[in-house]
C-alpha cells in the first residue's frame, strides 16, 4: 500500500512540486529500503517454511536477481541504491546464518562479496551519471562561449567592411 501511494504521488506530480530534490532522495531511500527489507525477509520466510538449504538458496537467488534488477532503477543515486542493497543482502545473510552449516556460511560469504560488488558498481554508475551531467553543462557553456566569440568576430568583420568602404570612398574623392 505504501509503495502504491508513493507511486501515485509521483505519477500525479505532487512529489516533484512539493519536495526538494534532497527530500525526494530521502523518500526514495526509504522506499528502496522497504522494498529491500521485504525481499530480504522473504529469505527468512523461506528458511522458516522449509528449513532446507536449497529452498533458502533459491529464495536468495531470486532476491539477488531482484537486487540486480534494482540497479537500472536506482544506481544513478548511490544513497538510494545503497539503502536497497544494505537491507536486502544482510537480511539474506541472516537467513543463511540461522540455517547454519558450512554451505550456508559459504553462501553468506558469497552474498557479502555480491553486496560489495553491488555497492561498488552502483557508486561507479553514479559517478558516470554525474560526469555525464557535468560534461553536458560544460559543453553547453563551451557552445555559448563559441556563439559569443562568433558574434564578436562577425561584428568586427562588419566594422572592418564599413571602415574599408569608407576608406575607398575617401580615396576616390
Amino acid at each position: 500500500v505504501y509503495l502504491v501511494a508513493v507511486y501515485m504521488l509521483y505519477r500525479r506530480g505532487w512529489v516533484q512540486r512539493v519536495l526538494s530534490p534532497r527530500q525526494r532522495a530521502w523518500l526514495m531511500m526509504g522506499v528502496m529500503s522497504i522494498i529491500g527489507a521485504f525481499w530480504g525477509v522473504t529469505t527468512w520466510m523461506a528458511q522458516a517454511a522449509g528449513g532446507d538449504l536449497s529452498v533458502l538458496f533459491l529464495a536468495a537467488c531470486v532476491t539477488a536477481g531482484i537486487a540486480a534488477a534494482a540497479m537500472g532503477f536506482c544506481n544513478s543515486c548511490w544513497p538510494v541504491s545503497a539503502a536497497h542493497y544494505l537491507t536486502v543482502v544482510p537480511l539474506i545473510n541472516v537467513g543463511f546464518v540461522l540455517h547454519g552449516g558450512p554451505f550456508a556460511i559459504i553462501f553468506a560469504v558469497f552474498s557479502l562479496v555480491y553486496l560489495l560488488f553491488l555497492l561498488q558498481f552502483s557508486r561507479a554508475a553514479e559517478v558516470s551519471v554525474m560526469r555525464s551531467i557535468w560534461l553536458r553543462f560544460e559543453n553547453t557553456a563551451l557552445v555559448e562561449r563559441l556563439r559569443e566569440q562568433t558574434a564578436q568576430a562577425d561584428e568586427a568583420r562588419a566594422q572592418a567592411e564599413v571602415a574599408k568602404a569608407q576608406a575607398e570612398a575617401a580615396s576616390t574623392d
